[in-house]
Protein backbone atom coordinates (compact mmCIF):
# COMPACT_ATOMS: atom_id res chain seq x y z
CA UNK A 1 0.00 0.00 0.00
CA UNK A 2 3.13 2.51 0.85
CA UNK A 3 4.49 2.09 -2.82
CA UNK A 4 0.18 3.36 -4.15
CA UNK A 5 0.42 6.12 -2.00
CA UNK A 6 2.57 8.60 -4.27
CA UNK A 7 0.10 8.09 -6.86
CA UNK A 8 -2.19 10.12 -5.02
CA UNK A 9 -0.68 13.27 -5.86
CA UNK A 10 -1.09 12.88 -9.72
CA UNK A 11 -3.35 10.29 -10.81
CA UNK A 12 -5.61 10.29 -7.87
CA UNK A 13 -8.51 8.30 -9.01
CA UNK A 14 -6.09 5.34 -10.42
CA UNK A 15 -4.63 5.65 -6.39
CA UNK A 16 -7.86 4.82 -4.89
CA UNK A 17 -8.92 1.98 -7.20
CA UNK A 18 -5.49 0.24 -6.97
CA UNK A 19 -5.86 0.46 -2.74
CA UNK A 20 -8.98 -0.70 -3.03
CA UNK A 21 -7.96 -3.71 -4.57
CA UNK A 22 -4.98 -4.05 -2.36
CA UNK A 23 -7.54 -4.00 0.12
CA UNK A 24 -10.06 -6.56 -1.07
CA UNK A 25 -6.85 -8.94 -0.56
CA UNK A 26 -5.17 -7.70 2.16
CA UNK A 27 -7.66 -6.01 4.22
CA UNK A 28 -5.42 -5.77 7.63
CA UNK A 29 -2.38 -3.99 5.28
CA UNK A 30 -3.39 -0.53 6.12
CA UNK A 31 -1.91 -1.20 9.54
CA UNK A 32 1.48 -0.59 8.98
CA UNK A 33 0.93 2.64 6.96
CA UNK A 34 -1.13 3.69 10.13
CA UNK A 35 0.97 2.87 12.77
CA UNK A 36 4.33 3.75 10.86
CA UNK A 37 2.98 7.38 9.53
CA UNK A 38 1.42 8.41 12.78
CA UNK A 39 4.98 8.20 14.30
CA UNK A 40 6.17 11.07 11.94
CA UNK A 41 4.10 14.15 13.87
CA UNK A 42 4.45 12.28 16.88
CA UNK A 43 8.35 12.04 16.82
CA UNK A 44 8.77 15.80 15.12
CA UNK A 45 6.25 17.36 18.31
CA UNK A 46 8.94 15.97 20.60
CA UNK A 47 12.35 17.71 18.83
CA UNK A 48 10.03 20.92 18.54
CA UNK A 49 9.10 20.93 21.79
CA UNK A 50 12.00 19.99 23.51
CA UNK A 51 14.84 21.00 21.50
CA UNK A 52 13.81 23.63 19.50
CA UNK A 53 11.36 25.63 21.38
CA UNK A 54 8.75 27.99 20.48
CA UNK A 55 7.89 31.85 21.75
CA UNK A 56 4.56 32.85 23.38
CA UNK A 57 2.50 35.78 21.15
CA UNK A 58 4.38 39.25 21.93
CA UNK A 59 7.46 37.55 23.60
CA UNK A 60 11.13 36.68 22.40
CA UNK A 61 11.64 34.28 25.01
CA UNK A 62 11.76 30.97 23.51
CA UNK A 63 10.13 28.57 25.75
CA UNK A 64 10.81 24.49 25.97
CA UNK A 65 9.13 21.23 27.57
CA UNK A 66 11.15 19.27 29.57
CA UNK A 67 11.64 15.84 27.70
CA UNK A 68 9.18 13.52 30.17
CA UNK A 69 6.64 16.37 29.33
CA UNK A 70 7.38 16.37 25.93
CA UNK A 71 7.68 12.87 25.15
CA UNK A 72 4.15 12.38 27.05
CA UNK A 73 2.79 15.49 24.20
CA UNK A 74 4.50 13.06 21.75
CA UNK A 75 2.82 10.00 22.84
CA UNK A 76 -0.77 12.13 23.43
CA UNK A 77 -0.38 13.08 19.93
CA UNK A 78 0.47 9.57 18.36
CA UNK A 79 -2.80 8.43 19.91
CA UNK A 80 -4.73 11.22 18.81
CA UNK A 81 -4.47 10.20 15.56
CA UNK A 82 -4.71 6.80 15.77
CA UNK A 83 -7.90 7.43 17.83
CA UNK A 84 -9.01 10.33 15.09
CA UNK A 85 -8.52 7.48 12.28
CA UNK A 86 -10.52 4.86 14.71
CA UNK A 87 -13.25 7.15 15.14
CA UNK A 88 -14.00 8.31 11.43
CA UNK A 89 -14.00 4.94 10.15
CA UNK A 90 -16.82 3.85 12.78
CA UNK A 91 -18.69 7.17 11.34
CA UNK A 92 -17.84 6.59 7.58
CA UNK A 93 -19.54 2.97 8.43
CA UNK A 94 -22.54 4.84 10.14
CA UNK A 95 -22.74 7.37 7.34
CA UNK A 96 -23.17 4.39 4.56
CA UNK A 97 -25.17 2.35 6.88
CA UNK A 98 -27.94 2.48 4.66
CA UNK A 99 -26.33 1.82 0.78
CA UNK A 100 -25.19 -1.11 -0.73
CA UNK A 101 -21.75 -0.13 -0.85
CA UNK A 102 -21.28 0.18 3.33
CA UNK A 103 -17.72 -0.75 3.80
CA UNK A 104 -16.43 -3.35 5.92
CA UNK A 105 -14.50 -2.21 9.46
CA UNK A 106 -10.92 -2.71 7.96
CA UNK A 107 -11.99 -1.31 4.78
CA UNK A 108 -13.37 1.77 6.23
CA UNK A 109 -9.92 1.75 7.86
CA UNK A 110 -8.06 1.55 5.04
CA UNK A 111 -9.71 4.53 3.35
CA UNK A 112 -9.30 6.87 6.46
CA UNK A 113 -5.62 6.12 7.03
CA UNK A 114 -5.11 7.00 3.33
CA UNK A 115 -7.66 10.55 3.78
CA UNK A 116 -5.34 10.90 6.87
CA UNK A 117 -1.90 10.51 5.14
CA UNK A 118 -1.42 14.40 4.18
CA UNK A 119 -2.57 15.74 7.98
CA UNK A 120 0.54 13.05 9.12
CA UNK A 121 2.89 14.27 6.76
CA UNK A 122 2.20 18.06 7.98
CA UNK A 123 3.34 16.67 11.01
CA UNK A 124 6.61 17.31 10.12
CA UNK A 125 5.89 21.56 10.60
CA UNK A 126 5.93 20.63 14.11
CA UNK A 127 9.81 20.77 13.56
CA UNK A 128 9.80 24.72 13.98
CA UNK A 129 6.51 25.12 15.89
CA UNK A 130 6.36 28.68 14.51
CA UNK A 131 2.49 29.57 14.56
CA UNK A 132 2.65 30.80 11.21
CA UNK A 133 3.90 28.29 9.83
CA UNK A 134 1.77 25.52 11.58
CA UNK A 135 -0.95 27.41 10.61
CA UNK A 136 -0.18 27.70 6.75
CA UNK A 137 0.56 23.44 6.76
CA UNK A 138 -2.39 22.85 8.50
CA UNK A 139 -4.68 24.59 5.92
CA UNK A 140 -2.93 23.12 2.98
CA UNK A 141 -2.92 19.47 4.52
CA UNK A 142 -6.75 19.90 5.65
CA UNK A 143 -7.25 20.93 1.95
CA UNK A 144 -4.88 17.79 0.71
CA UNK A 145 -7.32 15.33 3.05
CA UNK A 146 -10.56 17.38 1.67
CA UNK A 147 -9.67 16.66 -1.97
CA UNK A 148 -8.41 12.78 -1.10
CA UNK A 149 -11.87 12.37 0.63
CA UNK A 150 -14.23 13.63 -2.96
CA UNK A 151 -11.60 11.90 -4.92
CA UNK A 152 -12.03 8.73 -2.86
CA UNK A 153 -15.54 8.42 -1.75
CA UNK A 154 -16.73 7.31 -5.40
CA UNK A 155 -13.95 5.63 -6.19
CA UNK A 156 -13.39 3.67 -3.29
CA UNK A 157 -16.47 2.81 -1.96
CA UNK A 158 -18.09 2.35 -5.69
CA UNK A 159 -20.49 4.63 -5.91
CA UNK A 160 -21.58 7.23 -8.59
CA UNK A 161 -20.23 10.93 -8.55
CA UNK A 162 -23.64 12.32 -7.98
CA UNK A 163 -24.39 9.58 -5.79
CA UNK A 164 -21.22 10.17 -3.42
CA UNK A 165 -22.08 14.51 -2.93
CA UNK A 166 -23.81 13.88 -0.28
CA UNK A 167 -21.98 11.47 1.87
CA UNK A 168 -18.85 13.04 0.74
CA UNK A 169 -20.09 16.30 2.42
CA UNK A 170 -21.33 14.28 5.63
CA UNK A 171 -17.99 12.50 5.84
CA UNK A 172 -16.27 16.20 5.59
CA UNK A 173 -18.57 17.69 8.50
CA UNK A 174 -18.03 14.78 10.77
CA UNK A 175 -13.70 14.54 9.76
CA UNK A 176 -13.69 18.56 10.91
CA UNK A 177 -15.78 17.58 13.85
CA UNK A 178 -13.65 14.44 15.06
CA UNK A 179 -10.32 16.50 13.99
CA UNK A 180 -11.01 18.80 16.46
CA UNK A 181 -12.73 17.07 19.26
CA UNK A 182 -9.79 14.53 19.58
CA UNK A 183 -6.62 17.20 19.01
CA UNK A 184 -8.58 19.07 22.11
CA UNK A 185 -9.22 16.27 24.23
CA UNK A 186 -5.91 14.66 24.01
CA UNK A 187 -4.15 18.02 24.69
CA UNK A 188 -6.42 18.71 27.65
CA UNK A 189 -6.08 15.12 29.21
CA UNK A 190 -2.04 15.81 28.65
CA UNK A 191 -2.19 19.03 29.97
CA UNK A 192 -4.21 17.85 33.12
CA UNK A 193 -1.89 14.52 33.76
CA UNK A 194 1.24 14.42 32.31
CA UNK A 195 1.59 18.48 32.26
CA UNK A 196 4.24 18.18 35.31
CA UNK A 197 6.93 20.73 34.95
CA UNK A 198 7.40 24.58 34.05
CA UNK A 199 8.71 25.84 30.77
CA UNK A 200 12.26 26.20 30.34
CA UNK A 201 14.23 28.66 29.09
CA UNK A 202 16.75 26.40 27.69
CA UNK A 203 16.25 23.26 25.91
CA UNK A 204 16.95 20.06 27.68
CA UNK A 205 20.52 18.66 27.67
CA UNK A 206 20.96 15.03 27.64
CA UNK A 207 21.34 13.82 31.00
CA UNK A 208 18.08 16.03 31.67
CA UNK A 209 15.66 12.72 32.25
CA UNK A 210 17.72 12.20 35.86
CA UNK A 211 17.26 15.64 37.24
CA UNK A 212 14.38 16.30 39.81
CA UNK A 213 11.90 18.97 39.40
CA UNK A 214 13.85 21.15 42.01
CA UNK A 215 17.14 20.93 40.25
CA UNK A 216 15.63 21.66 37.64
CA UNK A 217 14.22 25.30 39.09
CA UNK A 218 17.29 25.52 41.22
CA UNK A 219 18.84 28.78 40.23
Amino acid sequence: MLNTLPRLLHAPAGAWLDIRKRADRHPWGFAPVLLGLALLPAICTYIGAVKVGWSFFGENDVRYLAPHSGFNLALMCYLAFLCGVLVMAVLTRWVLYRTASRPTLPESLTFNTVVAVPLMLGGLAALHPERWLLLIVAVLTSGASTFLLFVGVPVFMRMTRRESLFYTACLLGFGFLALLTTAFMFLEFWLETFMTSEYRTEPALPLDDSMTPSQENAP
